[in-house]
């Protein structure tokens, strides 16, 4: 085995729960089912017509600069209510997703950066 495709001494672990600051790089816009997973909906306690209308909805997906994604989904009465995931990026960071905007990113159980929202 070539020195240069595995080195185990240049290896560096995640460590789940450290936060970091990074900066929005791409904000792209469609449908909830553009930005999840199969495993997602498979992991959903909705109804089958409900999924079938969520997988329709808008949404944005937000990427940071760290690798971060965050999906949002876009309220249908343009109506953004506090408790949501654009409500409470809002009172987090003062304004909604824009390209450039300084977050945090928080790395989560599975290693995966997530934006920190307030709850």
């Amino acid at each position: 085995m070539s020195e240069d495709i595995y080195r185990p001494d240049s290896f560096e672990e995640v460590k789940v729960g450290a936060v970091e600051e990074t900066k929005i790089k791409e904000i792209n816009a469609g449908k909830q089912d553009d930005f999840r997973t199969a495993a997602y909906w498979e992991n959903t306690d909705s109804s089958k017509s409900a999924i079938a209308e969520a997988k329709e909805s808008p949404a944005i997906e937000v990427v940071t600069e760290n690798g971060g994604r965050m999906v949002v989904n876009l309220p249908a009465d343009n109506v953004v209510k506090p408790r949501s995931v654009l409500g409470r990026f809002k009172r987090t960071y003062g304004s909604y997703p824009k390209v450039g905007t300084v977050v945090k990113t928080e790395i989560d159980k599975n290693g995966f950066h997530r934006v920190v929202l307030e709850q």
